[in-house]
């Protein structure tokens, strides 16, 4: 600890927490023999120097040891000193703490007893080194009792964790030979009983020798079986060996990584790093690692509070550090310091503030003295000089720890302040000159400048004046007797009304009371008339006011007006409070005993200075809110529209309302209504009326023509306004009543369209795939949009992605819904019939009963071939609507054989050409379809598109007797039948014809 000296107690090895251990003849004693010890040490040849030095200084200590003694006020301070001083020794005890999770200390064993031996403290021992560090420590934490922990030892000597891996594993040697099954991770209790039962037997019956480590074996097993009953406990040891076996790679890394304190996020990570492999418990992986830094004395926090320590720089004890130490808890004194310029807190011990330079010496020296001098000006009562010099000082000092300290005292000095000054010309407006003079007396004792305040001193004389006056005539009148001794304090009464001699002898004689009170509400006043006594020499009257209730009214209270006849107006309202009045006659000072009575009255402000403004589409109006007003309500009503109904306005009472989406050009009435909540019901103004007119709003777009655009599926939109238009689009008709109307409620109801291209009277966009879709034109202004005719654009989409399948004899087909499309209608025909000839067949199929069965089936019957045409019917406002058609071909998947050889003959008028002859054969009809032969260089072509078309038969080829025969002729070196192959030029031939190509020898 820092002082000028060494403690006493420490150089005579006084144990400091035993001071009643000593006495004064025994303290003298260790006081003669440390003198002795000292001299001895100062003399000697052999000491050092420094020695001899520290010798002389305590040889000059020792006058002042016995001047201690002999005092006990200060032994008993030299003892607390002592206990102070040894507190901070043993604070050091802190480095030597493990801090568990729930907070608690765990001491590492001796180290009490190690640190009193470096103390060198005479009579101080490990306990009261222990004690005075104000450690609780609590025992080494235990995961698991005895049993199991042996039990896990011993499992762990075979490298086995838990109790099932026991069992598997001598279940599984083929040496013990056992007819049981492995026990799954979940099996219950019971099972692994049995298993254990079965084990030991079978274990118990081998001979020495015949399973290796079979005495590890045998041991596990007996400390297992200490732990199998109950269930519970079996779990726990399975629980505590899953722990162990995640754990023990935790271990070797903080034997390989101490060196400092493990801190609370290096043992968590650990557990979550190798507790993520494994459900494991994670409180016992905490008690594990806990144990084992106890059992290996590795400090480490396992809590979540700040274990960090620093030393104080007053009395060098060792405490926690952190933003919250302030101050030391073994001195008491500052260890952080909050600068009082920028309010940066930081360690005691800096010159000058680390953020904005403040020196703290003589910085804190000159905010003492302005706090000081502010003090100094409340004790003399200048509250207006302190206000002053606070505010100045909070300027240059904003972050001064006492700033909200010394700003409370200000303020209740202010606020007492104040109260003298209104008792005090409450005082004189009813003349209490009696009770002024001693309000006045009373306050300069906490204020003794408040004389200097405005017409205090000037009434304080006057009270002065007429209470000796009324002292005078009091005295006169009790040495009087008679008529004139009333009549004497009726005078004195007159001087000063409240003068407890006059008013003790005078309140027998109260005045006639007055009678018959009413009010009456004029807009803001209250106007009060009461019959007046008919002795009214001397008599005045003093009006009483009460808010919600009666007011309760005796000699000291103060009246709202004292008047000298029989009507009041009362200007000094509140709205919306029912105000209640009493009356009382009041003469000499004494008030009467009966009163007149009359309320509840209540005023109820209207809304005034309303202003209604014009903007862009509508009109804004302000308002002020009347005095104690809960509310204000408006209705609006268009000019000329009688029948019309008001139309209450929502708002939120801020003062502001922008009516907006108006008509243009049009007058608009709106009423003004305040309400008043009083007491559980609801009062109403009368109401004020203030008109305004809207502008003009532009034409809406009535002529808007919409076109599509073919080479880009984008649409364009033309009008003649000259205004700014903004499309908005919707998939259904919007239905809205009006041209005006709110932006907020179109963005509600339509999306806006964004367009690619602008021009002056149009537009050029795109809009999102939909079967129809209304196009509304809006001219905006403001918050409010013009809306124009709107136009419906219609874009039905037909059934995409058709396929179609043969089952049997039937045709299913599948499609890609359109989204909008409620149903779907097929149209079946023979080939080359329209869709509408009467005779073809038309199937309505719904959504939902496609999507049940996924396809739409066609029965062929007896044809090949059948016209089947999709549309996709839509619901347009209640109109059913089509899309455009999409017509496809299906067949009955049965077709006729067409055979066919080729042969090569000689062209006699040219060498360089052959003929190629191709033989036809087809057993049904009268033509086979166009064909053409197409060739290639390497191998035989599969399609037509494979190689070369090198003949094409144009049109169908007739059938006589189901034979044909045609030829072409080609180039000799390119003709090679082997590569050449017919095929028909139209593939959905191949549905009802089939080719049977000719099959060549390879050579």
């Amino acid at each position: 600890m820092a002082q000028e000296r060494e403690n006493y107690c420490y150089l005579l090895g006084l144990n400091p927490y035993r001071e009643d251990r000593y006495s004064k003849g025994e303290i003298v004693k260790r006081i003669d023999e440390a003198e002795e010890k000292w001299r001895k040490e100062a003399q000697a040849t052999s000491s050092s120097l420094k020695r001899k030095f520290r010798a002389n200084t305590y040889l000059s200590m020792v006058t002042d040891m016995y001047a201690v003694i002999e005092s006990n006020v200060l032994l008993e301070d030299e003892f607390e000193n002592g206990r102070t001083l040894l507190e901070s020794k043993a604070s050091k005890l802190n480095k030597d703490v493990i801090v568990l999770h729930d907070g608690s200390s765990y001491l590492i064993p001796g180290a009490e007893n190690e640190l009193a031996k470096r103390l060198k403290w005479a009579d101080v021992d490990g306990p009261t080194v222990l004690r005075a560090s104000k450690i609780q420590p609590v025992p080494a934490p235990k995961p698991v009792d005895d049993d199991i922990m042996t039990a896990f030892e011993k499992l762990s000597d075979v490298g086995l964790y838990t109790s099932k891996e026991l069992l598997n594993t001598l279940i599984e040697l083929p040496s013990m030979n056992m007819d049981i099954n492995r026990l799954d991770p979940g099996c219950r209790p019971e099972e692994v009983r049995d298993a254990f039962g079965a084990v030991e037997r079978r274990l118990s019956a081998m001979k020495a020798g015949n399973i290796e480590n079979q005495d590890a074996y045998i041991q596990a097993m007996r400390a297992l079986k200490v732990v199998m009953y109950p269930d519970d406990r079996l779990a726990m040891l399975d629980r505590y060996g899953r722990c162990m076996r995640a754990m023990e790679p935790a271990i070797e890394s903080m034997e390989e990584d101490y060196g400092q304190p493990f801190t609370s996020n290096y043992l968590h990570g650990l557990i979550s790093i190798y507790g993520s492999h494994e459900a494991i418990d994670n409180e016992m992986a905490v008690a594990i690692l806990e144990a084992y830094c106890c059992k290996r004395h590795f400090i480490a926090n396992f809590s979540s509070k700040n274990t960090r320590l620093t030393i104080c720089p007053s009395c060098k004890a060792m405490v926690a550090d952190g933003k919250d130490t302030v101050f030391c808890p073994v001195c008491g004194k500052a260890m952080r310091i909050v600068c009082p310029h920028c309010g940066t807190t930081q360690p005691s011990t800096y010159r000058s503030c680390i953020k904005c330079g403040f020196g703290f010496e003589e910085g804190f020296r000159e905010v003492r003295r302005e706090r000081q001098a502010i003090m100094d000006l409340l004790a003399e009562g200048d509250v207006g000089g302190a206000e002053d010099r606070f505010g100045s000082m909070q300027e240059r000092f904003p972050e001064f720890t006492e700033n909200n300290d010394l700003l409370v005292r200000i303020g209740k000095a202010s606020s007492d302040y104040r109260r003298a000054l209104g008792r005090i010309d409450n005082d004189y407006r009813i003349r209490n000159l009696y009770d002024l003079k001693t309000t006045v007396e009373s306050a300069r004792i906490q204020f003794p400048r408040i004389m200097e305040a405005d017409y205090v001193a000037e009434r304080y004389s006057e009270a002065c004046e007429k209470v000796q006056e009324a002292d005078t005539l009091c005295s006169l009148a009790a040495d009087s007797e008679g008529e004139d001794t009333m009549d004497l304090y009726i005078r004195a009464a007159d001087k000063c009304p409240d003068h407890p001699n006059a008013v003790r002898r005078l309140r027998d004689y109260p005045p006639e009371g007055p009678a018959d009170a009413v009010c009456q509400v004029r807009k803001d006043t209250v106007l009060l008339r009461y019959a007046v006594p008919s002795d009214r020499k001397g008599v005045s009257f003093c009006i009483y006011r009460g808010r919600n209730t009666l007011p309760e009214v005796d000699q000291s209270t103060v009246p709202l007006a004292e008047i000298p006849g029989g009507v009041f107006l009362d200007k000094t309202l509140d709205p919306g409070v029912d105000y209640y009045y009493k009356i009382h006659s009041k003469r000499w000072g004494i008030l009467s005993r009966d009163f007149a009575q009359c309320g509840p009255a209540m005023v109820l402000s209207e809304v005034e200075g309303v202003k209604v403004e014009t903007i862009e589409d509508g009109l804004r109006i302000t308002y002020p809110t009347p005095r104690g007003c809960s509310r204000v309500r408006i209705w609006r009503k268009e000019e000329g529209d009688a029948g019309q109904e008001e139309v209450e306005i929502v708002h939120g009472n801020t003062g502001t309302v922008e009516d907006r989406s108006l008509k243009g050009e049009t007058v608009y009435h709106y009423l003004f209504v305040a309400e008043y909540d009083v007491n559980g019901r609801t009062e109403r103004s009368l109401g004020t009326v203030f008109s305004g007119k809207t502008s003009r709003y532009p034409e809406p777009v009535n002529d808007m023509e919409v076109s599509w655009n073919r080479t880009d599926g984008s649409y364009s939109a033309r009008w003649s306004s000259t205004e700014k238009v903004v499309l908005y689009a919707s998939p259904r008709k919007a239905r809205i009543f009006g041209t005006a109307v709110p932006v907020e409620d179109v963005e509600r109801w339509m999306s806006p369209v964004e367009p690619d291209e602008v021009y002056d009277n149009g537009c050029k966009f795109d809009l999102p795939d939909g079967a129809v879709i209304f196009l509304y034109p809006m001219v905006r202004i403001g918050r409010t949009a013009i809306r124009g005719r709107e136009v419906m654009i219609t874009n039905l989409r037909p059934f995409r992605d058709v396929e179609k399948k043969m089952d049997g004899g039937d045709c299913d087909i599948t499609v890609t819904w359109p989204e909008g499309a409620e149903s779907a209608i097929v149209v079946v025909s023979d080939p080359g019939a329209r869709e509408d000839q009467p005779r073809s067949e038309k199937i309505t199929v719904s959504r939902e009963l496609y999507e049940k069965d996924g396809r739409i089936r066609i029965q062929m019957g007896m044809s090949n071939k059948k016209t089947v045409t999709l549309l996709a019917v839509y619901d347009v406002e209640g109109t059913k609507a089509e899309s455009i058609p999409f017509t496809m071909d299906v067949y009955s998947g049965s077709s006729t054989k067409v055979r066919y050889s080729v042969r090569e003959e000689r062209v006699k008028e040219d060498r360089n050409l052959t003929r190629i002859v191709m033989d036809l054969e087809c057993a049904e009809g009268d033509s086979i379809p166009r064909l053409a032969m197409t060739a290639t260089n390497v191998g035989i072509p599969l399609r037509m598109n494979d190689g070369e078309v090198v003949w094409d038969s144009q049109d169908p080829i007739a059938l006589q007797d189901g034979r044909a025969q045609t030829w072409f002729t080609m180039d000799k070196g390119k003709a090679d039948l082997k590569r050449m192959r017919l095929f028909f030029v139209n593939k959905e031939e191949y549905s009802l014809y089939k080719l049977i190509h000719p099959l060549y020898r390879e050579v």
